[in-house]
């Protein structure tokens, strides 16, 4: 411990079990530090995360089992950093994260993955869905999160309403840790284009919030596709090693 606050080496050993002897201290201190506290719960979502990415085969390519250990990691430091006061200003982080998208999905990409992602049922979701779907590539982003929040509220699982919940709120300008949390439960869902939608854009949300090392990792896989994301993502890693080499 230093300064009054563990550390966020401690802070992640204790949320998966490395090391026994300060889970007592960790939740004792954690009651009344809400800095730590926030930390840890960070930590420990990610534990959870990291067990459904374990059990989910839609989303594999040749390095997913380092891809997943590296981007569970990345995150855990890059979002503890965030509850922790976020990183200090940094022209050549300006730079990078200048480079991350404020582009939405374009509107036929939309429609089709919204249209094959959820099964068509005897309720309103699938339109409402859609229609959310159709404000977000019309850049309407406070009518799609709206929207996008209540249907999240109805079907927390859904990792498709996740995932572009997070997206929407990536393009309003919302940095925050939970966008990252969002679009990490869309890049788990089953559908591949969802998830890889949801990919690219946690991995701009990484490179947005300082993370370049995540954001690369995630980026890398990404271009292994040969599809827009792949393109995009291929582009997007070239300009990042153009601005490292200037």
């Amino acid at each position: 411990m230093t300064k009054g606050h563990f550390s966020l080496d401690e802070l992640r050993a204790c949320a998966r079990g490395y090391d026994a002897s300060l889970i007592t201290p960790v939740v004792e201190h954690c009651r009344s530090c809400k800095k730590c506290g926030d930390t840890l719960a960070i930590f420990l979502a990610l534990n959870r995360l990291e067990e459904q990415r374990s059990r989910s085969t839609a989303i594999r390519s040749r390095t997913a089992v380092g891809v997943v250990a590296g981007i569970a990691i990345a995150l855990a430091i890059g979002f503890a950093l965030y509850q922790l006061g976020g990183l200090p200003a940094d022209p050549a982080r300006d730079a990078v994260t200048a480079l991350a998208t404020t582009e939405p999905p374009p509107s036929a990409m939309i429609r089709f993955q919204l249209g094959s992602a959820i099964q068509a049922s005897s309720d309103d979701t699938q339109p409402r869905l859609q229609a959310a779907g159709q404000a977000l590539a019309g850049r309407q982003y406070v009518q799609a999160t709206d929207e996008l929040q209540r249907l999240h509220a109805e079907l927390p699982n859904s990792g498709v309403i996740a995932g572009y919940l997070g997206i929407a709120l990536y393009l309003s300008g919302d940095d925050s840790a939970r966008v990252g949390a969002l679009l990490s439960a869309g890049a788990l869902d089953d559908d591949l284009p969802v998830a890889l939608s949801s990919k690219w854009y946690l991995a701009n949300h990484l490179l947005r919030t300082g993370d370049e090392e995540a954001a690369r990792t995630l980026l890398a896989e990404l271009a292994t596709f040969r599809n827009l994301r792949g393109r995009l993502s291929a582009d997007l890693l070239l300009r990042l090693d153009q601005l490292e080499r200037n």
